[in-house]
């Protein structure tokens, strides 16, 4: 896995697209939170940040992404999910070889309806 090229990807993403990213490691992925991609394992979007605020809201969205890991291991390259808050995003697993390490999860559109 070429660390900068995802690196340099989501900041073109954020940058010149506008839209919300996060890199969401399993566990403690080393390569994704000591590494230059750290700083992409927040959610930035403010819709995001306010329906976590609430109360249960964070153990709720964290319980989610459990949920996508599991599903990138399922899935044959990227796919697309909405949360219980209703936030669609579109989920690309990052592997190196066989071992999924994780996902990227472009999202922050709130929609109607939840899958």
């Amino acid at each position: 896995m070429d660390v900068e090229i995802i690196r340099n990807y989501i900041l073109y993403l954020i940058e010149d697209l506008g839209l919300s990213v996060s890199l969401h490691p399993i566990r403690d992925e080393t390569l994704i939170t000591l590494g230059p991609l750290m700083s992409f394992n927040i959610h930035t979007s403010s819709y995001c940040s306010y329906v976590k605020s609430l109360s249960g809201g964070h153990t709720r969205c964290v319980y989610h992404q459990k949920s996508l890991l599991d599903k990138c291991a399922e899935e044959n390259g990227g796919f697309q999910s909405t949360c219980y808050a209703g936030v669609k995003q579109y989920v690309y697993p990052l592997q190196s070889g066989d071992k999924i390490m994780g996902f990227v999860a472009v999202s922050g559109y709130p929609c109607e309806n939840k899958e």
